[in-house]
């Protein structure tokens, strides 16, 4: 009954149209909780109406490609983690107020993986990608207006200074920005009418806008980078076909960059002094710990990820279980305080309960340990391997774009989720 009312691709619709956009204020988490139990149920929903469909058509045998055991086998580093956790209900759950990264977050992505991909047809997965693209004109146009003063007062930080919309943070709207203005630039590129070319276009624009108003060196770091890579890769012909609009879009986010340059050129300067910091400290050898501080004047951002990275890096190594098969899915807030540096005591967030690491990679090694951390590159370098094919390339680049900017954060229920579409969808391109 349930498989006639729903089909797995209205759900997966549904999915990547409105998980973005939900937020509410009657939880304690306002942005990623609420997503994250909207994934749970329409996740597991379009899994059982798969697992339906597949009874009822007799067709229960799967034929698993490179990239779905690799998903699986993700799962499996995540499953013996959790067994070996230094805390089983926080790696089964998740962290409380989030709940994604948890081994049930981890099973109900992978449920949609397999959804995805063996559930729906090739239209129908171009469908999906249509919606995720969709999704992000309210996310953005949300943005846009919180960089002019919407709202401003409102939140506890200042939503004109660096914009969040429904993301809940701006290096989380910059990264989920990063993954989608590519498929955007693609669509709009293979366009067959002007008024698809003109939906496309205002789409980028959109995105950028709005990645460029979160002030997010880390989505921006990843979006250069990815953009290299697809001018490189893109087909040369399409690039000419199309050269009076992209040159159009390329003056209008020059004029918006150059006119509203926010807080990016401090956090550029202290970002480069600290670079330069780090460069020579590299090369000098101190007597006394005192000194080490004393020459260090980091920016306080810097210094924080620098100290919780170190104290992170202990962590791992404190026992041969830590290095292999880590603390368990989520547990870093009580993995990491026994090794916390003293350094931190001297930040702006000495009194903060740290719960990641800022840099997922990190994440990755303290909670899953090399045997998690390992898996996860071999399944996003096989995906990248993907660049050189023309269907693939806007999705592997934003897929690079994410990669990049998660050695400055971590993945959220949005991000985790058009990541795993992606992903879905380049496999069936193999």
């Amino acid at each position: 009954m349930v498989a006639k009312l729903v089909s797995t691709k209205a759900l997966l619709c549904a999915l990547a149209l409105a998980t973005p956009i939900l937020f509410f204020k009657g939880t304690n988490e306002l942005f990623e909780f609420p997503k994250m139990i909207f994934v749970y149920i329409l996740g597991s929903t379009a899994f059982f109406v798969f697992i339906i469909e597949r009874i009822k058509s007799n067709t229960l045998s799967f034929t698993f490609s490179k990239l779905d055991k690799y998903v699986l086998l993700f799962l499996g580093a995540n499953v013996l983690s959790t067994i070996f956790s230094i805390n089983r209900y926080t790696s089964t759950w998740g962290y409380y107020t989030r709940f994604n990264g948890g081994l049930v977050s981890v099973v109900i992505f992978t449920m949609i993986y397999f959804v995805f991909v063996h559930g729906t047809t090739k239209e129908e997965r171009e469908k999906v990608l249509d919606f995720v693209l969709y999704a992000t004109v309210p996310v953005c146009i949300y943005a846009i207006a919180q960089s002019f003063g919407f709202e401003k007062g409102y939140w506890e930080e200042d939503s004109s200074a660096r914009v969040f919309a429904s993301l809940g943070q701006p290096n989380w709207l910059a990264a989920y920005l990063v993954l989608t203005i590519f498929p955007a630039l693609s669509k709009m590129l293979a366009a067959s009418t002007a008024k698809l070319r003109g939906l496309f276009a205002t789409i980028v624009l959109l995105n950028y806008f709005a990645l460029w108003f979160t002030y997010s060196l880390s989505g921006l770091l990843g979006f250069v980078v990815a953009l290299v890579v697809f001018l490189i890769f893109v087909e040369k012909n399409l690039l000419i076909q199309n050269k009076k609009t992209l040159f159009g879009i390329f003056l209008i986010c020059i004029l918006v960059s150059v006119l509203k340059p926010g807080i990016l050129g401090p956090k550029i300067r202290d970002s480069l002094r600290d670079a330069k910091i780090i460069s020579q400290n590299s090369l000098i050898a101190y007597a006394a710990e005192e000194q080490v501080v004393a020459e260090r004047k980091f920016g306080d951002t810097t210094a924080i990820r620098l100290a919780v990275w170190q104290g992170t890096l202990r962590s791992i190594v404190s026992s041969p279980k830590n290095v292999f098969v880590g603390t368990g899915p989520e547990t870093f807030p009580y993995a990491f305080p026994p090794f916390r540096p003293e350094e931190l005591n001297q930040t702006s967030e000495w009194d903060f309960v740290f719960n990641k690491p800022h840099n997922y990679y990190l994440e990755l090694l303290s909670n899953l340990g090399l045997l998690g951390l390992a898996l996860y590159l071999v399944l996003i370098i096989t995906v990248l391997k993907s660049v050189r094919k023309p269907a693939a390339l806007p999705l592997v680049c934003g897929i690079l774009g994410l990669a990049v900017s998660d050695f400055f954060g971590w993945h959220t229920v949005t991000s985790s989720l058009v990541l795993t579409l992606y992903i879905g969808l380049i496999g069936t391109y193999e």
